[in-house]
């Protein structure tokens, strides 16, 4: 397995790790602090509330697991290679809210995720592949 390979799973376990921890969060936010009216002056009984919630524990864990697999990835990988990598939550999470969430799945939506898959394999390319592409 050569380097940028390596870093390329560590970016994906990255953004599924993120992913995951979103729809965590996207759960507190709908359930626990819906009724919840936040003012900076009442940060300390947000954080409070927060605390009580084991979804907010479980989102903290993917987020770290996500900043841990992050960091291990750029290593091995080049910024901007791992950077179009990320980009594959917006297409996780619009598929996630169709399925899950029954939110609508529009044209728009589809050709997005679509656009933004090509965006982050033609970003990845061996520049080689590139080479002997324009070579003939």
């Amino acid at each position: 397995m050569t380097l940028n390979t390596k870093g390329t799973i560590y970016i994906i376990f990255c953004v599924f790790a993120n992913f995951i921890s979103q729809i965590f969060f996207n759960d507190l936010s709908k359930n626990v602090l819906a009724n919840f009216d936040f003012r900076f002056s009442r940060i300390s009984e947000l954080l409070q509330l927060l605390l009580e919630e084991k979804e907010f524990y479980f989102a903290m864990l993917f987020y770290a697991l996500s900043a841990l697999f992050w960091l291990i990835g750029i290593k091995k990988l080049a910024l901007s290679r791992a950077f179009s990598i990320t980009s594959l939550n917006y297409v996780l999470i619009t598929i996630y809210s169709f399925i899950i969430l029954t939110e609508g799945f529009t044209f728009g939506k589809v050709l997005s995720c679509i656009l933004i898959s090509l965006g982050i394999i033609i970003m990845n390319l061996d520049n080689s592949v590139i080479k002997r592409a324009t070579n003939h």
